[in-house]
C-alpha cells in the first residue's frame, strides 16, 4: 500500500533510547541551505530540514531506514527542498538574509541557526518544515518510521495544514490507507456534472462538485473522511446533486453550453473552468439552484469544517453573511 501511496503521489509533484548504527547514505538528495534557498526562488517547494547530530543513535537509524525508504525518499526528492543540517557544525549558514555560526558555547556547542529552527528546544532528530513562501513553519521531533513520516510529508506537500491539524489528519490518512473501518459506509449519492444539471430542472437543489484526482493523496483522505461522515452524507443527499469529478478525466464534459476535453498538461478544462484558472486540489465548488456558481473552497476539508460550509449555503447565510463572519458565529 505504501509503494501505491507515494508512486501516486510522486506524479503530484511532477505536480523514541536505541543502539548506534552504522550511518549509511540515504537515498534522499540532500542539499545546502543555500542551494534549498536558491531552488526555491525558482519553483516553490516545501524546504525539509533533518537537523541532527553526529552523536545521535535515532538520526542515524532515521537516516538508515526512512530516508532509505525508495517510495519515501522519492516523493521527498520530487516535492521537497530536502536539508540535513549538523547541530553541531563549525560551518557559517545564512538563512533567510541573516548569517550564524557556533560560538563553541558548553560541552556539546550548539549552532545558532539549530538553536533558532529549534526555538530552544535541542531534541535529535527533529525535522523542521518550511513552506507557504517562508509563512509557515513546523517542527516534528523525534524518530519516525517510514509509515508514521508519510501523512506528515503529505500534510506539507499538499497544504492541508490550511484547513486542519496534523494528528486529525494523520487519523485519516491511516484510516484510508492502512486501518480502513470494517462497517460500510454510509452511502452518498452521486452524479454525473450532466446528471446533476437534468436532475436540477426537475427539482431544484444546489449542487457540490468536489474536484480531486487519483494522484491527489489529500483528495483520497478528505473522500475516505469527510465525505463518509454520516451527519455530511446526510446533507448531501437531502440538499445537494453531489458530483465527484476526477480533474483528469478524459471524458468530454458538456456544461452551460461549452464543451470541455483533456488539455495538454493533463487536466481537464471544466476543471479550470470551475476554479476560474486557480485549480488547487481537492478543491469544492459550490452551485446555487440556478447552477451558478457561489462558493469555491480549495484544498482538504476535514468533516467540522466541510458540515459548516454545507450549513452556510444550505441555509442560505451566504446571501447576507460573509463567510469569515459566519464562521466566527456558529459554533463548530
Amino acid at each position: 500500500m505504501k509503494k501505491l501511496i507515494f508512486i501516486a503521489a510522486i506524479l503530484y509533484g511532477s505536480f523514541v533510547n536505541a543502539q548506534p548504527l552504522i550511518e549509511q547514505e540515504s537515498l534522499v538528495k540532500w542539499l545546502t541551505f543555500k542551494e534549498a534557498t536558491e531552488l526555491n526562488k525558482k519553483q516553490e517547494r516545501p524546504i525539509m530540514i533533518d537537523i541532527y547530530t553526529d552523536w545521535c543513535g535515532w538520526c542515524k537509524r532515521m537516516m538508515a531506514t526512512t530516508f532509505s525508504d525508495p517510495n519515501l525518499s522519492a516523493y521527498i526528492n520530487n516535492n521537497f527542498y530536502p536539508v540535513r543540517f549538523n547541530a553541531e557544525t563549525f560551518d557559517t549558514h545564512e538563512w533567510m538574509g541573516e548569517t550564524y555560526v557556533n560560538k563553541g558555547l558548553g560541552n556539546r556547542p550548539t549552532h545558532e541557526l539549530a538553536i533558532k529552527l529549534l526555538t530552544g528546544k535541542l531534541s535529535y532528530p527533529s525535522i523542521v518544515f518550511v513552506a507557504n513562501n517562508y509563512q509557515f513553519n513546523m517542527l516534528a521531533a523525534g524518530y519516525m518510521e517510514a509509515r508514521r513520516f508519510e501523512p506528515v510529508l503529505i500534510y506539507v506537500r499538499e497544504s492541508v495544514f490550511l484547513t486542519s491539524d496534523l494528528e486529525s489528519f494523520r487519523t485519516n490518512f491511516n484510516r484510508t490507507y492502512y486501518e480502513p473501518d470494517t462497517l460500510p459506509p454510509p452511502v452518498v449519492n452521486s452524479y454525473t456534472i450532466e446528471e446533476a444539471v437534468n436532475n436540477n430542472e426537475k427539482r431544484k437543489r444546489k449542487t457540490m462538485v468536489y474536484i480531486n484526482s487519483d494522484w491527489c493523496v489529500s483528495c483520497k483522505v478528505m473522500a475516505n473522511s469527510s465525505l463518509l461522515d454520516t451527519a455530511i452524507v446526510n446533507r448531501m443527499n437531502n440538499k445537494f446533486w453531489y458530483v465527484p469529478f476526477n480533474a483528469a478525466t478524459k471524458d468530454t464534459v458538456h456544461f452551460a453550453g461549452s464543451s470541455f476535453g483533456l488539455l495538454p498538461n493533463g487536466i481537464n478544462g471544466f476543471a479550470f473552468a470551475m476554479t476560474n484558472n486557480s485549480l488547487t486540489l481537492p478543491t469544492t465548488v459550490i452551485f446555487n439552484e440556478d447552477m451558478r456558481i457561489i462558493g469555491v473552497i480549495p484544498r482538504y476539508l476535514p468533516a467540522v469544517f466541510l458540515k459548516k460550509i454545507l450549513d452556510y449555503y444550505t441555509s442560505n447565510a451566504y446571501l447576507t453573511v460573509k463567510w469569515d463572519d459566519y464562521q466566527k458565529s456558529t459554533p463548530n
